[in-house]
């Protein structure tokens, strides 16, 4: 029956019809109206004049198949922003531009309009802007944040997530807030970066219109935030390695020399 048939998300019944005729059979996929108002995606398969003028078809649910589907893409989706972050992460030798390759995979990957990362000072007890994506500043005043201030102080200190739906309707540190009308950030997600039992800094993903994750949504960004913590401290130890290095190349090299002058 035609009332039977989700008119926005199925084939008009005619085009079905004349499709069906022409070629004899015909299988696809259309969405019902169940008596609860939901809709159920059915598949259907067809066969015509099995007797003459006598048409066959089977209907079947196919719910649970297409939320396995969906949930197969999410986790491709998933393992390929990770391996995009690992890789990019990887190739870059400096510590700022791991912050600036975690934050720009991380919106991406999110679908998030804009981030942040504020970095960690630990002899201050503070946080300080590192890297933004997307923003309308070149970059925000660089003011240091008092960890128990804010909410990225928040979500460190608690070591969890920090959501909120829309900004306009908590209240906030007034520096983040002039940033955030400045910016039209409405929508905020707040994440610790930390790994080998030390803070490293917040992730800061942010939507210019109300948005509430799902919890799918929020187990990407908890992996991505891992995953980029992973990177940023890998990129300090190696430029600390790297310096301490070069220093003791300087110290031998200056050894060297003081021996060939005393030898003279």
């Amino acid at each position: 029956p035609a009332e039977l048939l989700d008119p926005l998300t199925s084939p008009p019944l005619y085009t079905l019809r004349a499709e069906f005729i022409s070629r004899g059979k015909l299988s696809s996929i259309i969405y019902l109206n169940k008596k609860d108002g939901t809709k159920m995606p059915t598949s259907f398969n067809t066969v015509a004049n099995i007797l003459p003028g006598l048409h066959m078809a089977l209907f079947n649910d196919v719910s649970n198949l297409l939320d396995y589907e969906q949930q197969l893409q999410s986790q491709l989706e998933k393992l390929q922003a990770l391996s995009n972050m690992a890789n990019k992460v990887s190739q870059s030798k400096e510590t700022e531009r791991t912050y600036e390759v975690v934050l720009v995979e991380a919106v991406d990957a999110l679908k998030a309009d804009a981030g942040m990362i504020l970095d960690y000072r630990p002899d201050e007890m503070t946080l300080t802007f590192s890297a933004g994506v997307n923003l309308f500043s070149p970059q925000p005043a660089n003011t240091p944040v008092a960890m128990g201030n804010s909410l990225a102080g928040r979500s460190l200190l608690n070591e969890a997530p920090v959501v909120v739906s829309d900004l306009r309707e908590v209240e906030i540190e007034d520096q983040f807030r002039t940033l955030a009308g400045h910016e039209g950030f409405i929508g905020y997600v707040a994440l610790p970066l930390q790994g080998a039992g030390q803070f490293i800094g917040v992730l800061e993903v942010a939507q210019r219109a109300p948005f509430t994750p799902s919890d799918e949504w929020l187990d990407l960004a908890t992996t991505l935030a891992n995953e980029g913590a992973a990177g940023i401290l890998a990129a300090q130890t190696r430029n600390e390695l790297e310096n301490a290095i070069q220093q003791l190349r300087l110290a031998y090299e200056t050894t060297l020399t003081g021996w060939a002058r005393a030898l003279e």
